[in-house]
């Protein structure tokens, strides 16, 4: 049985562990907490401990989606209700519409993506409801939820597009047919 030394630190180990904590530790603190750079950082070392904090700024909204349909030229929007065309779930309990919704609901390019969707919807209403009238015009609608500091209570729920105010929608596109 081999017995080992107990060895000292050198000046070297404590020199190395004092730059840690402050050049490292001690700034991604003030960081953290203040959410505000650290006095006289250089901007590249800042960029690192923003990226080691990984969120450095949160979000004060989270979006839902919605899809309205209307039946006649100056007629009212109405929700579609989309959960049985999207029953899948692989994203916790939201479903593929909404990680589309997330990736396409943006810009002009992703334009074509959203008119793909909204004659797909007309075609699945069409299926679902024969004998009705179809809807002329399609419109994607984002809407912000707030985001509470204490948290929500259970998994997560839509609640429908009438209780949201003016501020809290957007317009995504609107296609007519």
């Amino acid at each position: 049985m081999m017995i080992h030394k107990r060895t000292i630190p050198s000046f070297f180990d404590y020199f190395c562990f004092a730059f840690f904590i402050f050049v490292w530790i001690i700034p991604l603190l003030y960081m953290g907490f203040t959410n505000r750079i650290f006095p006289r950082m250089p901007p590249a070392l800042s960029f690192l401990h923003n990226a080691s904090a990984l969120f450095a700024k949160s979000v004060s909204s989270w979006p839902q989606y919605f899809i309205e349909m209307r039946f006649q030229p100056d007629g009212p929007w109405t929700e579609y209700d989309y959960t049985d065309d999207f029953k899948m779930k692989p994203f916790g309990y939201r479903t593929r519409v909404n990680r589309f919704f997330e990736i396409f609901s943006r810009g002009e390019y992703n334009k074509m993506a959203r008119e793909e969707l909204a004659r797909w919807i007309r075609g699945r209403y069409a299926l679902k409801n024969p004998g009705k009238p179809l809807p002329i015009a399609i419109r994607f609608t984002d809407a912000r939820v707030p985001l509470r500091s204490d948290g929500f209570d259970g998994h997560w729920k839509n609640k429908p597009l009438s209780e949201f105010s003016q501020k809290e929608k957007f317009v995504v596109s609107v296609h007519n047919f």
